[in-house]
């Protein structure tokens, strides 16, 4: 008959699906970045004078994607990030730092 090892704390939670300290110490630690995207990047537009028919197809012109990628990242509903590459072109097209457009800073540059 085959013994079977005993499991850690760590690996009988994940099995279980329950979740330790380590896991809800992550959980807070996390950073919501979708909205901070979001809102930033609607306020650099309203700054610029976009209206909003004309936001994606700008988005789409300088980071290279296509509209419903960049639709994404305005999107209320089914939010998304950029890729790097794409988030390294907002940037530097809106002249703004990686922190601001992020909303963790309130420091345009």
């Amino acid at each position: 008959m085959k013994k079977t090892q005993p499991r850690s704390k760590e690996a009988a939670d994940k099995a279980t699906g329950q979740r330790g300290p380590r896991a809800s110490a992550r959980k807070k630690d996390q950073l919501n970045l979708i909205p901070g995207l979001r809102d930033r990047l609607v306020a650099e537009f309203d700054a610029a004078g976009v209206p909003p028919r004309r936001r994606i197809p700008q988005l789409s012109r300088v980071t290279g994607r296509t509209s419903p990628t960049a639709r994404r990242w305005l999107d209320p509903e089914q939010p998304g990030l950029p890729d790097l590459e794409s988030f390294a072109r907002l940037c530097q097209s809106m002249s703004v730092s990686v922190e601001y457009l992020l909303g963790l800073s309130s420091e345009r540059n």
